[in-house]
C-alpha cells in the first residue's frame, strides 16, 4: 500500500520469488498496465523484476539494489532491456524511461519518505 503513495498503484503484491504484480502508469495521460513478476528478492540488498506491457511485445527486468549506510541508505536502480518493447512510439523511448525513474527514484521517494 505505501509504494502507492510515491510510485505507482500497485496490486496484488507479495515480496517473493515467483510471485507476479500489476501496475498502473502512464505517460501524458495514456494509462498502461505493467505485468511483472519477481525474480530475487535478498531482504534489505536487492529485488529484482520483470517489467512487461499488456498488448505491447518485449520484456525487459528491473534490479533495485540497496546500499545502508550512515542514517541512509543509497539506491542503484537498473532497467535493462528497454530496447525489446517492439513498439515505435515515444513513450517507449529510453529518455522517458530515464525521466520516469529520475522522478519516481529522485524525487517522489526522498519527498514521500521526508513525510513519513
Amino acid at each position: 500500500n505505501e509504494i502507492r503513495k510515491w510510485s505507482f498503484d500497485v496490486s496484488d503484491f507479495e515480496p517473493k520469488q515467483g510471485a507476479t504484480f500489476h501496475m498502473k502508469g502512464g505517460n501524458e495521460g495514456r494509462t498502461y498496465i505493467h505485468n511483472c513478476s519477481i525474480l530475487e528478492v535478498e531482504d534489505g540488498k536487492r529485488f529484482k523484476h520483470t517489467w512487461a506491457y499488456e498488448g505491447i511485445p518485449g520484456t525487459s527486468i528491473v534490479t533495485y539494489e540497496f546500499f545502508p549506510g550512515d542514517n541512509r541508505t543509497r539506491i542503484k536502480l537498473t532497467h535493462e532491456g528497454i530496447g525489446n518493447f517492439q513498439t515505435d512510439h515515444p513513450d517507449f523511448d529510453r529518455k522517458n524511461f530515464q525521466a520516469g525513474w529520475d522522478k519516481i527514484i529522485g524525487e517522489l521517494l526522498p519527498g514521500y519518505l521526508k513525510l513519513n
